[in-house]
């Protein structure tokens, strides 16, 4: 197997600033300031929309608009047209207590169809124009 020494040629370092720079540990080299942060910023969107609710007796067949905000440290997601809330300490958790109330009022409004009222039955229609039991 040919091997490259014989095809290179190196000089060494001709001045003491090459030299040290080929050695390093050598030079002292000035300390960098670290700063380090508590928490970095996390992005959380404004809105998204919502394609599932985690429950395996239904599922979602035209995406629930989620406006997401602040409240008091908490993470609020909201679904607009049905004017319902899920709370959490970050986006995760809202977006799952969100998915159980949605979940929750599904079955329930299902279940109580012939006693609902005209703004409870407004929620129905939505609720049921977009998710559908398994």
């Amino acid at each position: 197997m040919p091997t490259l020494a014989g095809r290179i040629q190196f000089s060494g370092p001709s001045t003491v600033e090459e030299e040290e720079s080929l050695h390093p540990g050598t030079v002292e080299v000035p300390a960098i300031p670290v700063v380090l942060r508590e928490s970095l910023p996390r992005l959380i969107p404004a809105q998204l929309l919502l394609g599932s609710l985690r429950d395996p007796r239904l599922r979602i067949v035209d995406a629930l608009q989620v406006v997401i905000s602040q409240e008091d440290g908490q993470i609020v997601a909201e679904a607009v047209e049905l004017n319902e809330f899920g709370w959490g300490a970050n986006l995760g958790e809202a977006l799952a207590d969100l998915q159980r109330t949605v979940a929750e009022l599904y079955l329930q409004l299902a279940a109580d169809q012939k006693r609902l009222g005209p703004g409870l039955q407004a929620v129905w229609d939505t609720l049921s124009a977009k998710i559908r039991p398994r």
